[in-house]
């Protein structure tokens, strides 16, 4: 066939599938600029052939990189020919290569090249439609291609990377659409906390759970990216995700999930039941066993019959789904705090013998500059195995709209001081018993505490105190964290004080020094000299016999 100009043949050769002898042929004319288009998309039906062969067989074996790598060949040329401009040769090629970008090394420089090129097309940012549905545009695929290469190279990526993508996440989600919205979202969440912006990341997925909290895959993304971190609060997430799920067989993976996580914290009953749930599903529906199922089930702590029945599954996520919703937070902020200690749940009576007890880490940190210091507690994390009591950390903290709140992050601050974040006060030690220290703050504050608390040789009674106090919220009371003894220092007030005088005695065995009573107890190693000359230390506080205050003395001495 005989071809006017070569544009025509150039198209024909392309129409006819024949893309790489369109661009061969093309490359002797291709300052004609009707030749250039049809090589443009020459270019575009070759790439987009190569990209349909690989997507073909990634179902059954692994991506073949050497092919991928030919594609970005393919795009090089392509980017090079003259006039290189946006246009919808550009936009279509876009669009095959973001097929891939999971498995494309090159594809976050090529879209570096496309914005160098000023190449996005204002069509590119308007919604699409087929057969009556509506989809996102492009740039809302480019920008999640872009979330799911840093997902899988994220050695290649540098924080200037991230931060552009994140652009590219928060640029696009206006003109998204449907669900694209979430995902961009979630996609946001994910590469904050990579970034280190847990308080943002925190807020972005609060706002998602909190409107969105019937999206099981929701759940089940919050319960991944906790798993590490906060394995208690990832396991409610699954749980919530299985009370959220309508379709069994939409929850195949997050049964595995949640069968992985119940492993390392030895729960094995109950991982083994999950185990058995996913197994039993894809049995139903004729679906492969699969590589992260056989794992499990080939993993030394499956045993099938000690698994817990689907009747005891289900009171399971009953039980801790609900501690899930802490997440829909409706505020998050970072304080400066103090790690205090590790302590240990006790299990209930009735609990199964191969369940471990829970573990929590206890935190100091303040609400508000003014406030007083609070004490908050959070699943044990493996920071927290490094500090010692008193490490000045930071804590990212959610709070929930029934108050609840929920230490959602923990991180080391390095320009804080031990026990920085505490109340420091001062009092005199009132007596010994009982391995307990007890102290005299005021009339209104007296606390005994364990004798581990206290830092240093043991007090003797009257001793003057530093204390490092916080508040327990759940218990309401003031708790002792640290105590020493102030050596060569006594400080007086209006409750404490130090007097000298005469001992007055009283026929029932107890004495006055002015108007100081001091009970028979304190006077068992001295004689009963009328006249005998005594200092004491006092302290105004209730007599509970009269409910009513006065002074007593604590500690007495001979002048």
């Amino acid at each position: 066939m005989n071809y006017q100009n070569p544009s025509e043949h150039i198209k024909a050769l392309r129409k006819a599938g024949n893309f790489q002898a369109a661009i061969e042929r093309g490359k002797a004319y291709i300052n004609d600029f009707y030749v250039l288009i049809q090589i443009n998309w020459a270019y575009y039906g070759l790439i987009k052939q190569q990209v349909a062969e690989i997507i073909a067989k990634l179902e059954q074996t692994p991506p073949n990189y050497a092919k991928i790598k030919q594609i970005y060949d393919t795009a090089r040329e392509y980017a090079k020919l003259p006039n290189r401009r946006a246009d919808s040769s550009l936009s279509n090629i876009l669009r095959e290569l973001t097929k891939l970008s999971a498995y494309s090394p090159d594809y976050l420089n090529f879209i570096y090249w496309v914005v160098r090129i000023d190449g996005i097309q204002d069509d590119d940012w308007q919604a699409g439609e087929y057969q009556g549905k509506q989809f996102s545009p492009l740039v809302c695929s480019i920008a999640r291609g872009l979330a799911k290469w840093v997902s899988h190279f994220s050695q290649q990526a540098t924080s200037a990377d991230v931060e552009h993508i994140i652009g590219w996440l928060e640029n696009t989600r206006s003109v998204a659409v449907g669900d694209d919205v979430l995902w961009l979202d979630w996609d946001r969440v994910k590469l904050l906390k990579q970034l280190g912006k847990h308080q943002e990341a925190a807020q972005t997925l609060g706002y998602l759970l909190k409107n969105k909290n019937k999206e099981f895959w929701l759940w089940q993304k919050a319960g991944q990216l906790y798993a590490s971190e906060q394995p208690d609060l990832a396991k409610a997430c699954f749980c919530q995700a299985l009370q959220c799920c309508q379709k069994p067989e939409f929850s195949v993976n997050v049964h595995i999930d949640l069968a992985q996580l119940l492993a390392e914290q030895n729960e094995t009953a109950w991982a083994n039941g999950e185990v058995l749930q996913t197994r039993n599903i894809r049995e139903q529906h004729g679906w492969k066993i699969g590589d992260a199922l056989q794992k499990l089930l080939d993993a030394d702590w499956y045993s099938p019959e000690n698994a817990l029945s689907n009747e005891e599954l289900i009171k399971q996520y009953q039980q801790y789904a609900p501690e899930a919703l802490v997440l829909c937070f409706d505020d998050v902020q970072e304080y400066d705090a103090n790690f205090d200690t590790v302590f240990t749940l006790p299990l209930p009576v009735d609990a199964p013998k191969n369940k471990n007890p829970k573990k929590l880490a206890k935190f100091i940190f303040r609400p508000n500059e003014k406030g007083k210091a609070i004490s908050i507690v959070g699943t044990e994390t493996k920071e927290v195995a490094y500090f010692q009591s008193g490490t000045p950390v930071c804590l990212l903290i959610g709070k929930a709209a029934n108050g609840r709140q929920t230490i959602l992050h923990i991180s080391s601050r390095e320009n804080g001081q031990l026990w920085d974040c505490a109340d420091k006060r001062n009092g005199v030690v009132e007596n010994l018993k009982n391995n307990k220290i007890g102290i005299f703050f005021n009339r209104n504050s007296y606390v005994s505490t364990s004798m581990g608390a206290w830092q240093g040789d043991l007090p003797n009674i009257g001793d003057n105190v530093l204390a490092y106090t916080a508040y327990n919220q759940k218990k309401e009371t003031q708790e002792i964290l640290l105590a020493q003894a102030q050596i060569d220092v006594f400080l007086k007030n209006e409750d404490i004080k130090i007097i000298s005088g005469c001992l007055k005695r009283h026929e029932k065995g107890f004495a006055f020094v002015e108007d100081v009573f001091v009970a028979p107890y304190l006077l068992q190693d001295f004689d009963d000299g009328s006249e005998l000359q005594v200092e004491i230390i006092a302290i105004y506080s209730k007599n509970p016999k009269k409910s009513e205050f006065s002074w007593r003395a604590i500690k007495i001495k001979t002048k």
